[in-house]
């Protein structure tokens, strides 16, 4: 997170290979903006790896996608036309109350005869023990042809949290079809993380998509916890 006015950080950052995610807002008084480091092994890394010549574009405010606003960070091959686009949940700076840790919640895929939406919308905000998070993954097929997935949480869990997802770990989703998948994250009583000293209360799992074209992506669903 830095300051979008300061050139000397920016150039600093960009050095390290972080990208701007979410822009805050130049006229207020509080406009910082979150920054963003995609490493080795990320699915990001891999995609700008196999398009060297990329183009990246970052979203000013936020977009609609799917009737979900989020912040989005884009990439465009010129020459193949090849695109990745990921959606951000989130907000500009860190607020002193209220606001969500930012993610990855939706993911636009146009490459290696790929044509997929995916993103996930979260039915609730806060989360607590008794009343778990619900969410809904949707993955919507563009192309012509049938798409295999095979669908897995993020392990290890952190302690005292618990992730179900209401389908098989491998689906078929057909041309043109829109396919939702229910889920939840539930807290117990052995959830001890110290979210009063964290810059968010708020409470990530992740699901890693894996299709049969070798390309893999993760989007995350967040729910906060009442102090």
């Amino acid at each position: 997170m830095c300051d979008p006015l300061d050139q000397r950080i920016h150039k600093f950052y960009a050095k390290l290979g972080f990208l701007p995610g979410i822009l805050g807002d130049l006229g207020g008084p509080r406009g910082d903006m979150w920054l963003y480091y995609f490493g080795e092994g990320s699915f990001v890394k891999k995609f700008l790896n196999d398009h060297p010549f990329a183009e990246f574009k970052v979203s000013r405010g936020k977009t609609n996608f799917h009737m979900v606003g989020f912040y989005s960070m884009r990439w465009t091959d010129p020459i193949s036309n090849d695109s990745l686009e990921v959606f951000i949940r989130g907000q500009p700076g860190q607020l002193l109350e209220g606001g969500t840790m930012p993610r990855i919640g939706g993911v636009k895929l146009e490459f290696c005869q790929l044509s997929l939406d995916c993103w996930i919308v979260e039915e609730n905000m806060d989360i607590s023990m008794g009343s778990p998070g619900r969410f809904s993954l949707n993955l919507f097929n563009r192309s012509d042809k049938p798409l295999s997935v095979r669908l897995n949480t993020l392990s290890p869990m952190p302690r005292g949290i618990s992730l179900s997802i209401k389908s098989p770990p491998d689906i078929t989703i057909h041309p043109k079809e829109n396919l939702t998948i229910e889920g939840e994250i539930m807290i117990s009583e052995k959830f001890d993380a110290p979210l009063k000293y964290l810059s968010f209360p708020t409470v990530i799992s992740s699901l890693a998509l894996r299709f049969s074209q070798n390309v893999a992506i993760i989007v995350s669903a967040g729910f906060n916890v009442p102090s």
